[in-house]
């Protein structure tokens, strides 16, 4: 039987390949990595699907907060899969392999790092982004 790639999207709250998985905003501070969104081509791998579109975003580290970056990921999110769902439903959406590389996080991986959430989803991401720089000194 031939295959026929996947028209399913997933709207995924990181710049893949960046921070797949679970908790893909908290790791995007700690981590150090590129932060913004990205809606893709579900496959059977964990957010490794084909990438339709992305959109980067920057946060201002002492007044951000995980909730309130979280709450401009998921604006930006619906803007862009808004943007693209006509063509997604046409079948005619581009379609780009994700570069290699990136990162990818379980939900244990942060639970052992909850402690960090001093004020937890009000917990100011510069707190992550320093706990981050210190870990990779």
């Amino acid at each position: 039987m031939e295959e026929f790639p996947s028209r399913a999207v997933n709207l995924h709250a990181s710049l893949l390949p960046w921070n797949r998985g679970a908790d893909s905003n908290f790791w995007s501070f700690v981590d150090g990595t590129p932060k913004g969104v990205t809606l893709h081509y579900m496959d059977e791998g964990l957010d490794t699907g084909d990438i339709i579109a992305q959109r980067e975003l920057h946060f201002d580290s002492e007044r951000e907060t995980l909730s309130s970056s979280y709450g401009k990921l998921q604006r930006t999110l619906m803007e862009l899969f808004k943007e693209n769902w006509h063509a997604v439903r046409r079948g005619t959406a581009s379609r780009r392999r994700q570069p290699s590389g990136g990162s990818y996080h379980r939900t244990v991986d942060r639970r052992r790092l909850d402690y960090l959430l001093t004020q937890g989803w009000d917990t100011p991401v510069s707190v992550l982004e320093a706990y981050g720089v210190d870990r990779r000194n």
